[in-house]
């Protein structure tokens, strides 16, 4: 268990650090709201009105991870300690009716007033699948380093179609 255990942190530190070789900085775009109306934030993580911003280019989920960890590298690296009272959360966006179990995966990172998403795969594609396993490790690893657990949310097609569309994903 141990040595499975560290095999999972040292997958998580791996990604984190291919991911991040190259420039220091990422895409990112601010977003007025939550692009899922996920109001159930975490308040106790939450100092501010929350600023959200949606790291990377929806539908290039390897690219988005890099920059994903780019910022999760610039956060952690100076350390504040407001930046190690943070949350990680998985969104499982529907983008097929009718329970097609098939889903756009979303990463979510919130410090104090500012929120990081990442589409980070799909449970689906051959890319975007191996892209999402690759975000689970990072998600493992940062869970398993700070001792935080990690929320998932399940948004059906309903509610995720309109972000889906707005993203260019669906």
């Amino acid at each position: 268990m141990i040595d499975q255990l560290a095999s999972e942190k040292q997958k998580g530190f791996y990604h984190i650090m291919h991911y991040t070789k190259g420039g220091a900085t990422a895409d990112i775009d601010r977003l007025e709201k939550h692009p899922f109306d996920l109001l159930k934030t975490p308040t106790e993580y939450i100092l501010f009105c929350p600023i959200f911003f949606i790291v990377g280019s929806p539908g290039y989920p390897e690219s988005s991870n890099q920059g994903f960890a780019k910022i999760l590298r610039n956060c952690f690296a100076g350390a504040q300690p407001n930046f190690l009272d943070f949350y990680l959360r998985i969104i499982s966006a529907e983008c097929i009716e009718n329970n097609s179990g098939k889903h756009h995966i979303f990463y979510e990172i919130g410090f104090g007033d500012m929120i990081y998403i990442c589409h980070g795969g799909t449970d689906f594609s051959g890319g975007g699948k191996c892209s999402k396993e690759s975000m689970d490790c990072i998600f493992n690893f940062l869970s398993s380093l700070y001792n935080k657990e990690i929320k998932k949310e399940k948004i059906p097609y309903s509610e995720s179609k309109p972000c889906l569309t707005k993203l260019g994903l669906c």
